[in-house]
């Protein structure tokens, strides 16, 4: 499978290191930072850092100490398994590192907000299905040290935890290995299957080819802890693992917003936006009489305004289409707002991009922002201009 991350985030002193170091220990340890690694690095370096924890976990720890240039670039490149292509002095091409790894990264912010806290990076859907964003307190307010397991508090629960995990580490790893390995074809066949089912039982059908991606992360988290329950490795009881990795999917489902794709969603909510805030850019228009002349200068302009049927209607010129739809497919665009029933059609059911404005055809689409809150298509086909 495909390598990627989760990002845990969440305000300082709730648990996010301590979280950090006892996942680490898993694998290995020693120092004073046990198994854990820093973003505060660089593009070049944090490639060679994946490319020693190949085939194995790699953790970052607090991704606020990287630039965000630094970690949207970083964001496809660990996940996609490959470094940048460099010549050597001789001018011939350097092989570039490669790796496949799972990382745990932690920080305040999310890995969505963190790449465009410069105001100079765009977070990309790509990015949102390779690093998943999970908030450490799950929603609920809390904090990590939801149990403190007979300790006075979460500070005392913390070093004692970091206590145990700079004496002891690297074991569980190893012997889930060396008992994967026992029958690993077969433990395979049966990791796939229990994934897919792990997918199907938690996935609607209507959902995006992103939240299937992210579905299969968790899937294989939850096969393979309950592996490790099964193989007397992790002293839980059997379903826990399952539970858990099916609870925290909920978790990062309902703060995406849905299972639909993302990169709509953004363009949806911003249409919803700009018509909230940037109505007054459109010029009214009374076909029975002449333009209200409101001042508009030509770069402020965003389109026209006319009551039609008792609905306002907003027809926004096509540049500004262009310009406020970027990031996904217009023709797609099209069908979910003719779905939605968010725009004017003509009689044959096609969204209409041609309007007579006063005499004068113009290109652009009519948008209805009375139904953002309908969910079903109504009957904008009968709506005409």
């Amino acid at each position: 499978m495909e390598g990627g991350g989760l990002h845990i985030y969440g305000a300082s002193s709730t648990g996010k290191t301590t979280l950090a170091l006892v996942a680490g220990s898993v694998c290995g340890g020693g120092g004073n930072r046990g198994y854990l690694r820093q973003w505060r690095s660089t593009h070049n370096a944090l490639e060679h850092t994946a490319a020693m924890h190949n085939d194995n976990l790699l953790v970052l720890d607090e991704v606020g100490q990287a630039t965000a240039e630094v970690v949207s670039q970083v964001a496809y490149m660990l996940p996609n398994g490959q470094g940048r292509s460099r010549m050597r002095a001789d001018a011939s091409l350097r092989d570039p590192l490669t790796w496949r790894l799972n990382f745990l990264s932690t920080g305040e912010l999310t890995i969505n907000d963190k790449i465009e806290e410069s105001g100079k990076q765009r977070a990309m859907a790509g990015q949102a299905v390779r690093i998943i964003d999970l908030p450490i307190d799950g929603g609920t307010g809390e904090n990590m040290f939801a149990n403190l397991h007979e300790h006075a508090d979460p500070a005392s629960l913390s070093v004692a935890l970091a206590d145990v995990c700079n004496n002891s580490y690297g074991t569980a790893l190893r012997a889930f290995i060396a008992k994967y390995c026992e029958g690993s074809e077969q433990n395979q066949e049966i990791l796939l299957k229990k994934i897919d089912e792990f997918v199907s039982l938690n996935v609607s059908s209507d959902a995006s080819g992103q939240v299937r991606r992210v579905a299969r992360k968790f899937g294989l988290i939850a096969t393979a802890g309950e592996a490790a329950i099964e193989w007397g490795i992790l002293p839980f009881s059997k379903g826990e693992a399952y539970a858990s990795a099916q609870r925290w999917f909920k978790i990062w489902l309902e703060q995406r917003g849905g299972s639909g794709d993302l990169e709509m969603a953004k363009v949806l909510k911003r249409i919803q936006d700009h018509f909230a805030l940037n109505q007054s850019q459109y010029v009214r228009w009374d076909r029975h009489a002449s333009f209200v002349d409101n001042n508009l200068s030509q770069p402020n302009m965003w389109g026209y305004r006319i009551k039609d049927g008792g609905e306002e209607l907003f027809i926004m010129l096509t540049p500004r289409v262009d310009e406020i739809a970027r990031g996904v497919n217009r023709k797609c665009l099209l069908g979910v707002l003719k779905a939605k029933g968010w725009v004017v059609c003509d009689a044959s059911g096609k969204v209409r991009e041609t309007h007579s404005i006063g005499g004068k055809n113009k290109r652009g689409i009519a948008f209805i922002p009375a139904r953002w809150d309908e969910v079903s298509k109504s009957d904008s086909s009968s709506l005409s201009l």
